[in-house]
């Protein structure tokens, strides 16, 4: 009598065969294995405190919270603007972020910190053209577009301490398009708070995402990209505010979350830095 040959499930099988096929696609350099830590370099930025006075350009501050951190600093966006801003027990980044805003409101430019070359912090001019291109005919697999008016603010009432109305700030377009939100802002003694009221000012908030293969490593977040995708109305320049790129046997598919606006996380120098 012949044994019974037990046969794996179909599912079983058609695993090992996709991890064969990886493998192979490895051996031939065809595909590579990339890990990538949850806890980078920004985890160190965002998490670790300095304590000192900072005197310079933030191209030479940045290097040196890198050092005082044990993090190897990459190229720094040159501004030639000097900064002098107290940061005790202040989170390294919001000091990064207080110098280059300092310098942002002199050129213009705007800037963001980021991981390069795997190891190294770097501070580039935020919303540069990454290289990559998605079409519809090539590259582009999926796109989705969203508006809301959840955060609209399109008046702002300055007001004194005795809530007397000293100005009004407000974006009447706005107003005209999508109706009435309004804020009102407190003003102290002998300052003008304009440029905060400006700030408060809000429109209707756009963003998309899309994904595409194959995956291009130069679509990363703080840089800008070129959609042409006729079915949602996502055509021109775009900026990349998250992105996250994977690679499963041979497919390499890079998902991108993008802003219609290059807006910079911009920090206040403190005169009395305490806390």
């Amino acid at each position: 009598m012949s044994e019974a040959i037990a046969k794996p499930p179909a599912d079983l099988v058609k695993g090992w065969e996709e991890v064969r096929h990886c493998a192979q696609l490895i051996r031939e350099g065809k595909a590579r294995i990339v890990v990538t830590k949850k806890n980078d370099l920004m985890f160190y930025i965002n998490n670790s405190d300095v304590n000192q006075l900072f005197d310079g350009t933030p191209e030479t501050i940045v290097p040196g919270i890198c050092l005082d951190l044990g993090i190897e600093g990459g190229e720094m966006a040159a501004t030639g603007v000097h900064v002098s801003m107290p940061c005790f027990g202040k989170k390294a980044y919001d000091a990064i972020m207080m110098a280059y805003t300092a310098a942002a409101r002199q050129n213009g430019s705007k800037y963001i910190p980021l991981m390069t070359n795997i190891n190294k912090v770097s501070v580039i001019e935020k919303g540069q053209l990454c290289g990559a291109v998605m079409t519809g005919d090539y590259n582009l697999i999926e796109a989705t577009y969203k508006s809301t008016l959840q955060k609209l603010v399109n008046r702002v009432l300055i007001v004194d301490k005795n809530n007397n109305n000293v100005k009004t700030v407000e974006d009447f377009d706005s107003i005209q398009k999508y109706g009435l939100v309004q804020k009102v802002l407190k003003q102290n003694d002998g300052e003008d708070a304009t440029a905060s009221a400006q700030k408060m000012l809000v429109t209707v908030e756009q963003s998309a995402t899309v994904s595409g293969v194959p995956n291009d490593f130069r679509a990363i977040s703080g840089y800008s990209i070129i959609v042409q995708e006729t079915d949602t109305g996502l055509y021109g320049q775009f900026y990349i505010e998250s992105d996250t790129h994977t690679f499963s046997c041979g497919k390499a598919q890079m998902d991108l979350t993008l802003a219609f606006e290059n807006l910079m996380d911009e920090k206040d120098i403190e005169t009395n830095s305490t806390s």
